[in-house]
């Protein structure tokens, strides 16, 4: 409440408790609609990669709160509902079902569609599930801003790695993944930290194998694509032989 006197003192308008509201809602139903469509990727084929939801993401981020959010998720969502009745999916079949963790490599995303020459489809990624795994509680039952406060202090980066190993182990589970590809990002230290512990007890405690790429999200110059291309054929013999192990 003291922000709230803060911003109407500075700003010169006055707090609209029904205006919040509305904006709370969109919010909620776009975070419904991007669980629908991550959830719509379980399928097999998966019907959308990295490629689909890292380019997808931005009104989730950016236009979060607002209709035309929701609208754009539910258009999206129909869609793709439409894809996995059909059977249509990024490839013809999931030859590797892989999970990304981390940002994109924006600068680079041929990177991405080698891989899928190669057979491979990034069914899930931290980063874009992030943002739709919590919704703020509009029942009435609690504290409105209780319920932000709390929601935006437990997000992805907030959380310890006990709990960040847990979603991704839950999410290897879920979405059937055959392997993990770590992106160690040189621009992001605090989503990176840790990930070398998180690879080794994914391999150790789930038995996934595990690829940590180094990269950054912005800057090329950190990115070798040969040496990098090479170790993701290695990865994937990996994956050949456990599967016809």
């Amino acid at each position: 409440m003291e922000m709230i006197g803060f911003l109407e003192r500075h700003t010169g308008r006055k707090f609209d408790m029904g205006r919040f509201m509305e904006v709370i809602g969109h919010a909620n139903r776009g975070v419904t609609l991007w669980r629908e469509i991550q959830e719509l990727r379980k399928a097999s084929p998966c019907p959308l990669s990295a490629l689909d939801m890292f380019t997808g993401m931005f009104p989730i981020v950016t236009l979060r709160g607002t209709s035309d959010c929701v609208e754009f998720y539910r258009e999206m969502r129909d869609e793709l509902a439409a894809r996995v009745a059909a059977g249509v999916g990024v490839l013809e079949e999931d030859r590797y079902r892989l999970m990304w963790d981390n940002i994109a490599i924006w600068y680079n995303f041929r990177f991405y569609d080698y891989i899928h020459s190669r057979g491979g489809v990034f069914v899930g990624e931290t980063y874009t599930s992030a943002w739709g795994v919590y919704q703020f509680d509009d029942t009435g039952s609690g504290d409105i801003f209780d319920s932000v406060a709390h929601c935006y202090s437990i997000t992805l980066l907030n959380i310890d790695l006990d709990l960040r190993f847990r979603q991704i182990a839950d999410m290897i589970r879920d979405y059937r993944v055959d392997g993990l590809v770590l992106h160690s990002n040189r621009s992001c230290k605090t989503y990176s930290l840790g990930q070398l512990g998180l690879a080794r007890r994914v391999q150790n405690e789930l038995g996934v194998p595990a690829l940590v790429i180094e990269a950054d999200m912005t800057d090329p110059r950190a990115f070798a694509e040969g040496p990098s291309r090479t170790r993701v054929d290695a990865f994937l013999e990996v994956l050949d032989q456990r599967k016809s192990g």
